[in-house]
């Protein structure tokens, strides 16, 4: 069991540091004291020291900040009007593809959601260009020639260097903004770890990594990186190495990533350069 979780680990380290920015060590932040998580969804073997502990490690030994790499995942999300000063906002960064906001006040009881590209799906293997149109015909007159391939540079250009989209605004409606508030307002996120990646040590912990047991994420196609704003709570940048961890933080940051357009309604669109951003 030791020579093979040495040989997982050994494996997955290399993939970790070919991804990863590099930071500084940063404390690793437990939420308070006073938040259990007993009965809480978690993997087997999980113990928040151990996972504590295997993050500290990662942060010495591969040169990781958590902390800010989360942040820097969210940052450049947009946030429209009502969303920098609302009392509950959640970022969600999936697969490193898009940026999701949603946002809610009190007042209100159904969230908003933005995003410039809320609904595009993480695919390794995009959909490849249309083919360009054949040319004109032999016989066309040269002006119209050289305005063909003046457009088709033109179009050439956009695809190479296109411009920032807009943000478009959506009203979440009643039955999706329920499940959001059912999955933010778990006590299980509140209390769960702020970082779970894609593979961790489980079981009590050793400082020895050839004993360690060592829990790794499914190759279910992406991860996740967030950031959740609640009253009298400082902004808590958050990430899942992958969906299937049980964690309640996963379940939150999965079903925001993976929004339907029937979820919503479009209410508007604002150019890129009138947004603030995070």
């Amino acid at each position: 069991m030791a020579n093979r979780n040495s040989a997982i680990l050994s494996a997955l380290m290399i993939g970790l540091s070919a991804c990863q920015s590099p930071g500084q060590q940063t404390e690793i932040g437990s939420p308070p004291v006073e938040l259990n998580e007993e009965g809480c969804p978690a993997v087997e073997g999980y113990r928040r020291d151990t996972l504590e502990k295997f993050l500290e490690h990662q942060s010495k030994a591969r040169d990781i900040n958590w902390k800010e790499r989360a942040e820097a995942g969210v940052s450049g999300a947009s946030l429209p009007p009502g969303a920098e000063d609302a009392d509950y906002r959640l970022i969600v960064n999936a697969g490193g593809r898009k940026k999701v906001t949603y946002w809610k006040d009190d007042a209100n009881a159904n969230w908003q959601m933005a995003g410039s590209n809320p609904f595009e799906t993480l695919s390794f293997t995009p959909t490849p260009p249309p083919p360009p149109p054949p040319p004109p015909p032999p016989g066309t007159p040269q002006e119209e020639v050289d305005a063909f391939w003046a457009e088709q540079e033109r179009l050439a250009e956009l695809r190479r260097n296109p411009p920032p989209p807009p943000t478009h605004i959506y009203d979440v409606l009643p039955e999706f903004s329920s499940q959001l508030d059912g999955l933010f307002f778990d006590r299980c996120v509140d209390a769960g770890p702020n970082f779970a990646p894609g593979y961790f040590a489980t079981g009590e912990w050793s400082d020895n990594h050839e004993d360690w047991d060592i829990y790794v994420c499914p190759p279910d196609g992406s991860f996740w990186i967030g950031e959740i704003v609640k009253p009298g709570a400082a902004q808590r940048p958050v990430s899942t190495g992958c969906r299937s961890n049980k964690f309640a933080l996963s379940d939150l940051l999965v079903r925001a990533g993976y929004v339907d357009p029937e979820d919503v309604t479009y209410k508007e669109s604002l150019p890129f350069e009138e947004v603030p951003k995070r």
